[in-house]
């Protein structure tokens, strides 16, 4: 399992430096087209085919699937060093969105399986921490690197780090005992064909939880559009403390999901996801209100990046530990398919309104969060008992 999780940090790594390549890159060109037909090429193919890769995940999945999906994404990447037109790079994005979509939910689920059953929510909530620890370090060290590396470089870079998670996956499978298989009961229920109805279950999120996490994902996507304009434009921040308040919040990703507290995933659940949601709303409204200077907005930010890796710690723990095995693949691929139509839209919606609405657009993104969030804590304030332990699908001690 550590070595799984290794993997999947380098891989994160590889992730981060590729998207700062495509941002730097498309700047360079002057061309806002190529960085929304890159994004698009990373979102759609998600929501066409994510949802699909979660049934057959539970229904015919092989943890072996995953490792051939990412050598696909790696020579994806290892192409796109080499081209510099924007519908073969388009095209290649897609291709290696598609490949992750149908088979990418098989490595949460290997991920929960390869870990003893009492260790499931502590292992997720590594993987959640390592992915913060790689959006701060992978998007410095690209930073500090593309003047010199340049974009084909970082590229290869990430096509490597696609192989070295493909070696660490089969090195972790063949350090197990038993190689585990995700055969579960698809055809269970019609209504649980893509997975919506395990999240719908009032003892993992429930219809409020559900909106909250669609709501929060929303409010961030679309602050991230039009934060920029607003806090440089309206407040007056330089590009330094607006960088500074970006890595903060990067930073406190990374804080927040080491505090989930594992053992309670109830509580996880309920209370602490809409606490944080309220948190992370009232840091992205507070500077429509107030006339907060560039320190004071980083460590806001800093609070705000917290209550964020709170939050997404405890949506990947509730997952883990409360959707039972036969229905893991299709409720990490439902989450996933929230999640991307959230961007979606945030990312939509941000454009179409423009810098004149930025401060408008800002203020609704958090405010709407505190509300839902306060009314989640509120109403889960006791939530469900928690499901009884799973037996694991293997012994022994993990990798």
């Amino acid at each position: 399992m550590n070595v799984l999780l290794t993997g999947t940090f380098v891989s994160s790594l590889g992730d981060k430096s590729a998207a700062l390549a495509f941002a730097l890159y498309a700047a360079s060109m002057g061309s806002t087209a190529l960085m929304a037909a890159i994004l698009l090429a990373q979102l759609l193919p998600s929501l066409v085919l994510g949802l699909i890769g979660g049934y057959l995940t539970d229904r015919y999945g092989n943890p072996l699937w995953w490792s051939a999906a990412l050598v696909v994404q790696a020579l994806c990447f290892a192409a796109l060093s080499q081209v510099d037109t924007v519908w073969p790079i388009v095209s290649l994005i897609a291709a290696s969105s598609a490949a992750q979509s149908i088979v990418g939910p098989m490595g949460s689920v290997l991920l929960r399986e390869l870990s003893p059953v009492e260790r499931r929510g502590r292992s997720v909530r590594r993987r959640t921490s390592l992915d913060g620890m790689a959006g701060v370090i992978g998007l410095m060290l690209a930073g500090l690197s593309y003047s010199w590396l340049n974009r084909s470089t970082l590229l290869l870079v990430n096509s490597a780090s696609f192989l070295v998670l493909v070696l660490c996956s089969l090195v972790a499978l063949r350090g197990s005992v038993r190689r585990p298989r995700f055969r579960g009961s698809a055809r269970a229920r019609p209504e649980r064909w893509t997975g919506f109805g395990v999240l719908l279950r009032p003892e993992v999120f429930g219809r409020q939880g559900v909106f909250l996490i669609f709501v929060v994902i929303l409010g961030t996507s679309l602050e991230g559009v039009v934060g920029i304009f607003y806090l440089q434009h309206g407040l007056g921040l330089g590009n330094t403390w607006y960088s500074v308040a970006i890595a903060s919040w990067s930073l406190g990703l990374l804080l927040g999901s080491l505090r989930v507290p594992v053992d309670r995933a109830s509580d996880a659940g309920g209370r602490l996801l809409g606490a944080s949601a309220c948190v992370m709303g009232a840091v992205i409204a507070a500077p429509t209100l107030l006339p907060l200077t560039g320190g004071s907005v980083a460590l806001a930010f800093l609070i705000g990046g917290a209550a964020n890796g709170a939050f997404n710690a405890s949506v990947a723990v509730v997952i883990a530990e409360r959707a039972s095995s036969e229905t893991q693949g299709r409720a990490w691929a439902a989450f996933a398919f929230l999640a991307k139509l959230a961007i979606l839209l945030g990312y939509a919606s941000g454009a179409a309104a423009g810098m004149d609405h930025a401060r408008a657009l800002m203020f609704a993104a958090g405010a709407v969060p505190v509300l839902i969030g306060l009314g989640h804590v509120l109403t889960r304030s006791r939530p469900a008992p928690a499901q009884t332990p799973e037996v694991s699908v293997r012994e022994g001690s993990s990798t």
